[in-house]
């Protein structure tokens, strides 16, 4: 059932905190540190606590300029330009970057959670995927909320910064053609 000697490496490879604990064994020869190891990994697949997915880092470049791309290209179109467009159609279509954006954040979003749909879809699942994709997404729109009702005071209302508008923009409803324009925080 057990090997003699096995490392941490082969059985779990990122979980940090476990690593620590055990720090300075790497090979476990004991029968008890072997049970112990088992019941702690078999305790982190019967919560769904898995140890976390891979990470991508080759992705993560190429998002952040595809970003990066797309607030030049958002404030080329609000405040100024950077380069003549007769000169590159680079800044111009920026949009497309937010097409590469989706499909690469899509395919994250499938990497880390396909293990939780992998045989089926079932209520509780899809529920603790919209809580957490909820909790990483609404607190940066509303904290630019904030910012952009700050700028209402400053700069005073105009048909971007329209105060009937923050209702929308709460309950993430700006984008169904509620406004006439795109308000507040025109981006999202």
């Amino acid at each position: 059932m057990f090997s003699n000697s096995i490392t941490l490496e082969k059985i779990i490879k990122s979980d940090v905190s476990f690593a620590r604990i055990l720090k300075g064994s790497p090979v476990y020869t004991n029968r008890e540190q072997l049970l112990s190891l088992r019941l702690y990994i078999s305790l982190l697949q019967k919560n769904n606590m898995k140890p976390s997915t891979a990470y991508i880092s080759n992705l993560t470049p190429l998002r952040g300029f595809a970003a990066l791309i797309v607030v030049i290209f958002h404030f080329e179109a609000l405040i100024g330009k950077f380069v003549n467009e007769n000169n590159s159609m680079f800044i111009n279509k920026g949009y497309m970057m937010v097409d590469l954006f989706f499909v690469m954040s899509g395919f994250i979003i499938f990497h880390v959670y396909r293990s939780n749909f992998r045989n089926s879809i079932t209520g509780q699942s899809f529920r603790k995927f919209l809580i957490a994709r909820f909790a990483r997404i609404y607190p940066l729109h509303f904290i630019m909320l904030l910012i952009c009702v700050l700028l209402i005071f400053v700069l005073g209302a105009n048909p971007i910064l329209n105060p009937a508008a923050i209702p929308t923009h709460i309950f993430l409803l700006q984008s169904f053609g509620i406004h006439k324009i795109f308000t507040l925080n025109v981006p999202s």
